[in-house]
C-alpha cells in the first residue's frame, strides 16, 4: 500500500521542489510523453501487424492498436499518479462508477441526440428521408468499432490529458490557465506524431483525411480540445470528456448523407438538409455551453484545485 501523504520536505533541486514533490514541469513532460508515445507505438504496432499478417482484417489491426494504446497509457498514468505525484488516483476525475456512468452517458447522449434529431425533422418537413441499417453485421461492426475507438483514443487520451495533465496544472494555477495549457498540449500531440512519422521515419501520415498538416486540422483540434476541456471543468469528470470524445469520433460519421452512415439521410432539398444539420450542431454546442447554468453550478474559472 502506497502512502497517500505527501513526501517529506527536503532540499530543492532540479528534479524536486522544496516540498519534496517532483517539479510540475517534469510531471507534465512525463504525462505528455506517455500519451504521445502510446499513440506512436500503437500506430507502429498496427503497421507491423498489417505487414506481418496480410490477411488480417482492418478491425483486427485496429484492435491491436487499441490493446497497445490502453495497455501502455493507462498503467503508466497510474504509476505516474501514485509514484511520481504520490496522490490518489481519484483526484484525476475518474470518480465512482455511478457518477462516472452518468457523465459518460450524458455527453454521449447529447452528441447522439443533436445528430439524430435532424433526421426526424427533415422527414417531417418533407426535405428528405432517412433509413436505419439494423442488420446484425452492421450492429456487430458498430459495436466493435465503438469499443476500439474507446480504447485507442477516447479513454487513454482523456485519462492522460484531461485527467492527469489537467489535474497537475489546476493544482498549481487557475482553472482557466490550466485549461488553456491543457488544450495546447492536446493539440501538440498530433504535431509531435507528424514530426516523428513524416520527418524522422518517412512514413505516410493521415490527419483528418489529409496526407499533410493543414491549418484547418489544427483549428479543428484546438476547438475540439477547448470544448472537451470545458466539459472537464464544468462536470469535474473525465468520463464526461470520454463520452463526448467517443461520440464526436464515431457518431458524427454514422449519421448524415454519406454512404457509410448508419442513419443515412436522403436529401430532396439539399440546402434545407445542410442548414438543419448545421443548426442542430450549433444547438448542441450551445446546450453544452449552458450546462453550468442548467445545473446551477458555479464553475470558478479563477480558482485552483489544490491537492
Amino acid at each position: 500500500m502506497i502512502d497517500e501523504a505527501p513526501p517529506a520536505p527536503g532540499e530543492p533541486g532540479l528534479l524536486r521542489s522544496a516540498d519534496g514533490r517532483v517539479r510540475l514541469g517534469w510531471r507534465l513532460t512525463l504525462g505528455f510523453l506517455v500519451v504521445a508515445g502510446g499513440l506512436q507505438l500503437a500506430g507502429l504496432a498496427g503497421r507491423l501487424s498489417a505487414s506481418l499478417f496480410e490477411e488480417l482484417p482492418w478491425l483486427g489491426r485496429q484492435a491491436i492498436q487499441a490493446v497497445v494504446m490502453s495497455g501502455l497509457v493507462i498503467p503508466l498514468i497510474y504509476l505516474l499518479r501514485r509514484r511520481v505525484d504520490r496522490r490518489p488516483l481519484a483526484g484525476i476525475g475518474l470518480g465512482q462508477f455511478g457518477r462516472a456512468a452518468r457523465h459518460f452517458l450524458l455527453t454521449l447522449g447529447i452528441v447522439a441526440a443533436f445528430l439524430a434529431a435532424p433526421a426526424l425533422l427533415i422527414t417531417v418537413a418533407g426535405w428528405g428521408s432517412f433509413s436505419v441499417d439494423l442488420s446484425p453485421d452492421t450492429l456487430a461492426f458498430m459495436a466493435a468499432w465503438l469499443a476500439i475507438a474507446f480504447f485507442v483514443e477516447a479513454f487513454p487520451e482523456e485519462v492522460a490529458i484531461r485527467g492527469y495533465l489537467y489535474r497537475n496544472l489546476s493544482a498549481a494555477v487557475s482553472r482557466w490557465l490550466a485549461s488553456l495549457v491543457a488544450v495546447v498540449l492536446f493539440a501538440l500531440v498530433p504535431l509531435v506524431l507528424v514530426a516523428i512519422d513524416g520527418w524522422l521515419l518517412g512514413s505516410e501520415i493521415s490527419l483528418g483525411g489529409d496526407d499533410r498538416l493543414t491549418l484547418g486540422y489544427v483549428l479543428t483540434i484546438l476547438l475540439f480540445g477547448a470544448l472537451v476541456q470545458y466539459l472537464r471543468v464544468v462536470t469535474d469528470s473525465v468520463w464526461a470528456c470520454i463520452g463526448f470524445h467517443l461520440g464526436f469520433l464515431k457518431l458524427g460519421r454514422w449519421i448524415g448523407p454519406h454512404d457509410e452512415a448508419f442513419i443515412r439521410i436522403e436529401a430532396q432539398s439539399p440546402g434545407a438538409v445542410d442548414a438543419t444539420l448545421q443548426i442542430s450542431v450549433l444547438a448542441g454546442l450551445l446546450f453544452i455551453l449552458a450546462l453550468p447554468w442548467l445545473a446551477r453550478r458555479r464553475v470558478g474559472w479563477r480558482e485552483r484545485d489544490p491537492e
